[in-house]
């Protein structure tokens, strides 16, 4: 078992790295209109990814704050397939994959695919991951509730 308090600071680390790149976009990713008088901003798919990850993140860190409230257990085996499974979707959000792919190479195509592919593969894990901490989460609270009556 692992002590609630831990796992609360590590989500809070996580939130740390990627609460700077989901609200305050660093790159040139924006658009915009390029008619006159037309003042649209389209967002890149990353950006709102981001923000996305960052505010399931903040809502993890509170079901962790509220376990360690609560003073329950958390299983070290759930925890850390929880954070393998979370981890490469924070690294892969904060960088383009886009800007590994070489310009000269005949294939552009096939490798800008296999890069979409990669990350829908990524996000989808990471949106799996966050779907079985809601269960874990409820099954926790549901036994800690059985074990009050």
């Amino acid at each position: 078992m692992k002590k609630s308090n831990i796992t609360f600071i590590i989500f809070l680390i996580l939130i740390i790295l990627i609460f700077p790149f989901s609200f305050f976009q660093f790159s040139l990713d924006y658009a915009s209109s390029i008619i006159p008088g037309w003042h649209t901003t389209i967002l890149p798919f990353q950006a709102i990814g981001m923000i996305l990850k960052c505010i399931i993140l903040i809502f993890v860190a509170l079901g962790y704050w509220k376990l360690r409230k609560a003073n329950i257990l958390i299983d070290k085996k759930i925890f850390f397939t929880y954070l393998i499974l979370t981890i490469p979707a924070i690294i892969i959000s904060n960088f383009s994959l886009y800007k590994l792919l070489n310009p000269d190479n005949e294939n552009i195509v096939q490798n800008m695919r296999m890069v979409y592919f990669a990350q829908i593969l990524i996000n989808a894990i990471f949106f799996i991951a966050q779907i079985l901490f809601g269960i874990y989460y409820f099954r926790l609270k549901g036994k800690a509730a059985a074990n009050t009556r």
